[in-house]
């Protein structure tokens, strides 16, 4: 009985290194998927990397400035919240979280597996001037929105100084 890989024409059932070499072609193919991986990680699955696709985890992240605060979106799609940890310490936000592998299913047969599940951190260094006291932050269908109000500069009041006679 044929598997999905004998229908898949560039699929070579005996690896080059196990041949004794590799030919022109396949060292072309080895650095164009270099070039692909260095451009574009985590975009290919375990079958063409030898590389587990789950060790990649990098969730998206969008920053955006308004007159009164910071704005953050993460795309963490496929996580609970609480599996989702914000803190800020020393004046850099962080966002750590872990998406869980699904539960293994004995009776099938995967062919490609290309979600990614493990954890996860992105650190942002904040601006001096923002209130960390009021940072809040809410989850709705994988986007966790993360609001920074900035604090109003002071302006001090001009204060007048006399010359005096000495």
């Amino acid at each position: 009985m044929a598997t999905i890989h004998d229908l898949i024409p560039w699929h070579d059932p005996v690896p080059a290194r196990q041949r004794g070499g590799y030919t022109t072609l396949r060292q072309l193919q080895q650095e164009m998927d270099s070039l692909f991986d260095q451009l574009f990680p985590g975009n290919r699955s375990e079958e063409t990397t030898g590389k587990q696709a789950s060790s990649i985890l990098i969730p998206q992240l969008d920053i955006a400035e308004s007159e009164k605060h910071y704005h953050l979106s993460l795309d963490i799609p496929g996580i609970d919240e609480k599996d989702v940890d914000i803190s800020v310490e020393n004046g850099v936000l962080t966002v750590t979280g872990e998406r869980t592998q699904q539960e293994v299913v004995k009776d099938k047969t995967f062919h490609r597996v290309e979600r990614s599940h493990g954890t996860f951190r992105r650190s942002v260094k904040l601006p001096e001037q923002v209130n960390v006291d009021k940072i809040t932050a809410s989850f709705t269908n994988g986007v966790l929105d993360i609001d920074i109000p900035k604090i109003a500069e002071k302006k001090d009041p001009v204060k007048k100084i006399a010359i005096g006679k000495k």
